[in-house]
């Protein structure tokens, strides 16, 4: 698989933009129109994952991403960044 497809919902606004922002800033980006507000008022953005970024990813049991990140020589070259498996 190459790239992963995650959808961020919230009914706030505000925590909303706060996590989106986060997995932008890990390397994630916007899907092309993957921005929506659904009919009960639950803003909703679609991220992608492009893989090919990173040469260092762990999943956790349930094939969501553990820990993606750079790694050289057994080392870590840059960040790594962990989720948890409840999201986040």
């Amino acid at each position: 698989m190459s790239k992963i497809i995650k959808t961020i919902q919230s009914s706030e606004k505000d925590a909303f933009d706060r996590l989106v922002n986060i997995y932008l800033s890990h390397g994630w980006d916007l899907h092309e129109t993957g921005y929506s507000i659904l009919e009960n008022g639950i803003y909703s953005q679609v991220l992608v994952l492009d893989e090919k970024k990173f040469n260092y990813i762990e999943h956790h049991n349930d094939g969501t991403i553990e820990t993606i990140g750079n790694m050289k020589d057994g080392k870590n070259e840059g960040k790594l960044v962990y989720y948890h498996p409840e999201g986040g």
